[in-house]
């Protein structure tokens, strides 16, 4: 059981590599500042998702925890995003990125529900590292016209660098516990 529990998340991880390279050579440089929203909104929407099932069924507080932080802090910036855009009387615009970006999300969130106990908090925060930066990557890739829209993403970077940092701090503290003596645990 063990052996198919770290089979897929290797796949997620997997998944995740190269979803990562695919976006990058996906992401136009034309996109409008209406697809860039939707983009964004898809993005804070699957955290938040990806939170939800982490919240139920992470073994470890500090990622049930880290979970309950994403979820409060992409539901800010999601919200902070619609306001901004009904300021600008702004339709976000889904793109066909944003749609195989939730899909993608889609299918990792269900390999992930198979997972369990310690080997989902390892295989849910590799996911999240992965995601943060993919998105830090879409982030610093995009051109925005729009100069309010262009501050916001730019003050999301500095809670997508923060919580991709959080994630790799809360990796090595599962490492850490995975590595010790069962009864010192």
């Amino acid at each position: 059981m063990r052996i198919l529990t770290l089979a897929s998340a290797a796949l997620i991880l997997a998944g995740s590599a190269s979803g990562c390279a695919l976006l990058q050579r996906a992401i136009p440089s034309t996109m409008s500042d209406q697809n860039v929203v939707s983009l964004f909104d898809t993005i804070d929407a699957n955290e938040i998702e990806g939170a939800h099932l982490a919240r139920r069924q992470a073994s470890s507080q500090v990622v049930r925890d880290y979970a309950e932080r994403l979820a409060s802090e992409h539901a800010a910036l999601l919200t902070r995003k619609q306001v901004l855009a009904d300021r600008l009387h702004m339709q976000p615009k889904k793109s066909s990125l944003a749609s195989s970006i939730e899909a993608a999300n889609r299918d990792r969130l269900k390999a992930l529900a198979k997972t369990s106990g310690p080997d989902f908090d390892r295989a849910y925060i590799d996911y999240q590292i992965a995601m943060h930066h993919r998105t830090l990557d879409i982030v610093e890739d995009t051109a925005i016209d729009d100069a309010q829209l262009k501050d916001d993403l730019r003050d999301a970077r500095l809670d997508l660098i923060a919580h991709a940092a959080k994630a790799r701090s809360i990796r090595e503290q599962l490492r850490a516990a995975s590595a010790r003596p069962s009864s010192e645990r």
